[in-house]
């Protein structure tokens, strides 16, 4: 089985980097074969709602000259998509969203939608608390997975993140604990 797992941190070795990290660990002992998206770079430009993809039946069809096309045919063909992203200001970040955004080329003309059926899950990390503010990124993130009527298989939000080194054993617990259920 396949595990696609979206970066969404412009930090690559940040917190919420070594939470994923955690978490596909635990992936690769379920016998997963586990491919990781840095989208830090800047790998995607955002959509432009050109409706070019919309020509194209059944691949992404993007018109953009980036790795987006690349990106959804993996995301296609993962038996699991994991979205990992720190909190900016009460969202995720803007590298993943610009990769949400473009999934639009995923929805076909018939109303096919290219991810159904996949399982997704979330992970989130923030330096403040998980009220009012990690919990925010939930409702966007289910509503995604439902409109793509993809099965939701679960959400782990991570408060307290300053720095990587910073993490606690119950952070890695509960992150290895979360990717053994994803498993």
């Amino acid at each position: 089985m396949k595990a696609f797992c979206v970066l969404g941190s412009p930090r690559q070795k940040g917190n919420t980097a070594k939470v994923l990290g955690w978490i596909e660990d635990e992936l690769r002992s379920g016998d997963y074969a586990v491919v990781r998206l840095n989208l830090g770079n800047g790998v995607l430009a955002p959509c432009r709602e050109c409706y070019a993809c919309k020509k194209v039946a059944d691949a992404p069809g993007c018109s953009q000259d980036d790795r987006g096309n690349s990106i959804f045919l993996e995301m296609m063909t993962a038996d699991l998509i994991v979205f990992a992203s720190p909190i900016f200001c009460w969202g995720v970040s803007a590298q993943l969203k610009a990769l949400l955004d473009r999934a639009f080329c995923l929805l076909k003309e018939d109303e096919r939608l290219l991810l159904a059926g996949k399982r997704m899950a979330l992970v989130a990390t923030g330096a403040g608390e998980t009220k009012d503010n990690l919990d925010l990124l939930v409702p966007p993130y289910q509503a995604f997975a439902q409109y793509f009527k993809c099965k939701d298989i679960g959400t782990l939000l991570v408060p307290g993140c300053t720095t990587p080194d910073k993490l606690n054993g119950d952070v890695e617990k509960r992150a290895r604990k979360f990717g053994r259920s994803l498993a």
